[in-house]
């Protein structure tokens, strides 16, 4: 499993929570600037949490992050296939 895959299948771990205790938050907070990193912006973070964290909430977490643009579209295309997959299942 990759970077991005851990990262996502970790956000939406804690997103089914209904209270983080703060190691969960600060570790929620790394994920979303680790995502953010890689390109995502707070709007596709917040769709990959299921909508559970606020796209504003998520630029307030993810502020001083500079963004890796060449990874990006390795994330995009890990996403398409994760997303065959599914829909061969």
């Amino acid at each position: 499993m990759n970077r991005l895959e851990r990262a996502i299948r970790e956000l939406r771990g804690l997103t089914k929570k209904k209270h983080l205790n703060q190691e969960e938050l600060r570790r929620t907070k790394e994920i979303m600037k680790e995502l953010r990193k890689m390109s995502f912006s707070s709007e596709e973070i917040s769709e990959l949490s299921g909508r559970a964290w606020n796209p504003s909430t998520i630029r307030q977490y993810a502020a001083s992050v500079k963004v890796e643009s060449n990874i990006r579209d390795l994330a995009v295309k890990i996403l398409g296939e994760l997303i065959m997959k599914r829909v061969d299942t």
